[in-house]
């Protein structure tokens, strides 16, 4: 593995003026607030079954719903990003989760739930890739690098916000509630977007969609299989938490909601610490086989105690899954991508996360039911040592991380 030695970027790249400080302000709030209209099915969860008489399997089928669309989605709107307006695509996909939230709190048919929550899963993929873009063409690849960690705090904000809310609407006004506030919320925030007029402008030369994304694929499968045991806990964590909370008796009801929203923002903590100990140690893989024994050991705890050990142990857990999930989809593609592959196996492994994710909704909600919360966080702890025995074998099918993108290595932007 090649060492890479911290370095100083803020001395060799100019200070941002105040109208990139703005656009980079505004970019961030931008995909923060798309988590308000996707974040807010958690503390919606419970109370949506009970009120329509469903299991927690059948809700689970909503979130699955929204995880794979979405990593479809990632892959297309990832690449459609690259080709057309940013500002259109962003712009459009906010329209469209707005309109799905408001539909979704006058829905009964788990049906109509399901495809709803699939189409806002396809419509949220179209924030990160493009807002992205926007940030590293208006301000240039040092100083988007230097904000990178800032970035990564976007989404993790935006979540604890939106669980936040959505469990203080849920308990004023039931569960339809937390879908037809942050469909208003949304469709403001459309409206704002387009005043903004933040765009970049379209590329020269338009490269084929899908070239290349096999042989991606082929070279970093043990990250891309580790992106879906992840996705599998990070994903199932996020969604599951307020049932979490209140079936384990840990919290009242009430504030089941507000406190997972506070174990989101554990999240991005983890990810400050990681990017902090990554700069100094130069050696992402090293680094994320650290968190995922932290983060095993925080969900066995958590497996086998109750009271204030479970409380630790959860709160271990979360901190670690943000560090490892910023690692895992962002830190390794850099160092361990092909020149001018980086966004490719990005993307891939975004989708690997949102595939895992996916069957979390379905399998979690079955489970609680099977075998209660000791045995789901029995299986996310598993899903750490799977990743943490499937980092030993990257450097030998990828090789080495080779000069060319070792020194972004450093760069921690993760995809939420």
């Amino acid at each position: 593995m090649v060492e890479v030695p911290a370095s100083d970027s803020s001395a060799e790249t100019p200070a941002l003026t105040s109208e990139q400080r703005r656009l980079a302000s505004g970019l961030w709030l931008t995909y923060a607030l798309y988590y308000i209209g996707r974040v807010n099915l958690s503390p919606a969860l419970v109370p949506m079954a009970v009120a329509l008489g469903l299991s927690r399997a059948e809700v689970g089928v909503i979130g699955s719903a929204l995880f794979w669309s979405y990593g479809l989605g990632h892959l297309i709107n990832g690449q459609l990003g690259n080709r057309y307006r940013p500002r259109v695509i962003v712009g459009v996909g906010l329209a469209v989760t707005a309109a799905v939230n408001l539909l979704f709190g006058f829905q009964t048919a788990l049906l109509a739930l399901t495809v709803l929550w699939a189409i806002n899963g396809f419509a949220q993929s179209t924030g990160w890739s493009p807002i992205l873009r926007i940030l590293s063409e208006r301000l240039g690849v040092e100083a988007s690098k230097r904000l990178s960690v800032f970035f990564s705090m976007s989404y993790a904000v935006g979540a604890a916000v939106s669980l936040a809310l959505a469990g203080w609407l849920v308990t004023q006004w039931g569960w339809s509630s937390a879908f037809l506030v942050p469909g208003i919320i949304l469709a403001i925030g459309c409206v704002l977007w387009w005043l903004s007029r933040a765009d970049a402008p379209p590329p020269v030369e338009r490269q084929p969609l899908i070239r290349g994304m096999g042989r991606d694929a082929h070279r970093l499968w043990p990250v891309l299989t580790g992106a879906a045991f992840m996705g599998f806990a990070y994903s199932g964590s996020q969604l599951w938490m307020p049932a979490l909370l209140t079936d384990t008796g840990l919290v009242p009801e009430a504030f089941a909601g507000s406190l997972s929203g506070l174990m989101a923002l554990l999240s991005a903590g983890g990810m400050l610490i990681a990017g902090f100990v990554l700069r100094r140690s130069g050696n992402p893989l090293a680094v994320m086989r650290g968190f995922l024994a932290l983060l095993a050991a925080g969900a066995l705890l958590a497996a086998l105690t109750t009271g204030a050990a479970q409380i630790a142990g959860v709160t271990v857990m979360m901190f670690t899954l943000g560090a490892v999930m910023a690692l895992l989809l962002t830190s390794l593609p850099l160092a361990y991508a092909g020149p001018g592959r980086i966004s490719s196996v990005s993307g891939i492994a975004s989708a690997a996360q949102y595939i895992g994710g996916g069957l979390a909704g379905v399998l979690v909600g079955a489970a609680i039911d099977g075998i209660g919360w000791g045995g789901v966080l029995a299986l996310w702890a598993g899903c750490a040592l799977v990743t943490l025995a499937l980092s030993g074998m990257v450097e030998r099918v990828a090789g080495k991380a080779g000069p060319s993108n070792a020194g972004d290595v450093e760069a921690l932007v993760s995809d939420g």
